[in-house]
């Protein structure tokens, strides 16, 4: 699927401007971000495989949030991830 420009900025406006948008729109974010981090890391040690995620509650914009912080088998340097 391939969106403008403007329409990505309309769906992000749209889940900002819905109740508890800000923090869902940084829960979602910190998802890519972690899940990619994960891809890089498997980049460069091919022998070590996804192993799911574990859930981690973080605290957002006056509410809590949960994020996915993705495992591989041999552990992702958690200093990478600020120590979530």
């Amino acid at each position: 699927m391939n969106l403008t420009h403007a329409q990505i900025s309309e769906l992000l406006l749209n889940i900002v401007n819905s109740e508890n948008g800000t923090n869902l729109l940084m829960q979602m974010t910190l998802d890519a971000f972690m899940k990619s981090e994960r891809h890089l890391h498997q980049l460069e040690h091919p022998g070590d495989s996804a192993n799911g995620y574990r859930t981690r509650k973080a605290r957002g914009f006056g509410k809590e949030m949960v994020l996915k912080v993705p495992r591989t088998r041999n552990g992702i340097n958690p200093k990478s991830w600020g120590g979530i």
